[in-house]
């Protein structure tokens, strides 16, 4: 019925390769970054209704038009450019890192940024959720820095990822049972 793929883009390319030799009619659901566009157009018919899970919007997202624009003006390594995890979350920790750094009054020292992130119980990431960096361990036991755990999804759609538009909240399905 369905196929979690939880590996490279590689290997989720060599996967879906073999799949498709076989006939094969399932679902794929795959990660951000390794599950792409370049895939959907590969096997458009296979990965037709194939679901994305995103920690960050789309590239498509009006959220990354800078990061965009500093794609095509420095053009950097297709990494850099895929709408993945790597090339995303650098963007998305660069943002954060500049909006905390211009609070500081002085020097931005290692520890005048601790202090200021610190204090920040509200803090509005440049994608929606806001987050609370004051706090000493987050709501993931074991992981007491993850403090975001909210996702988006994509589906592919005429071979296209085409966001949903909607974080959805995975608090609760982290939690002991």
């Amino acid at each position: 019925d369905c196929v979690w793929l939880s590996m490279s883009a590689a290997g989720m390319g060599a996967f879906v390769a073999g799949l498709q030799t076989v006939g094969a009619d399932v679902r794929v659901y795959g990660a951000q970054g390794n599950f792409t566009t370049e895939l959907a157009d590969a096997y458009p018919d296979l990965l037709e209704g194939g679901v994305v899970l995103n920690a960050y919007p789309n590239l498509v997202d009006p959220v990354w038009d800078e990061y965009r624009a500093a794609i095509d003006e420095y053009n950097p390594d297709a990494l850099a450019k895929a709408n993945s995890l790597a090339g995303l979350g650098v963007w998305a920790a660069y943002v954060a890192f500049h909006d905390i750094a211009e609070m500081i009054e002085g020097d931005v020292t290692a520890e005048s940024f601790l202090e200021t992130a610190r204090q920040q119980d509200a803090f509005q990431t440049m994608w929606g959720p806001t987050i609370d960096l004051s706090v000493e361990a987050g709501p993931m036991p074991g992981f007491p820095r993850v403090l975001n755990l909210t996702v988006t999804f994509d589906r592919v759609t005429n071979g296209e990822l085409t966001p949903t538009g909607e974080f959805a909240d995975m608090t609760d399905a982290v939690q002991p049972a």
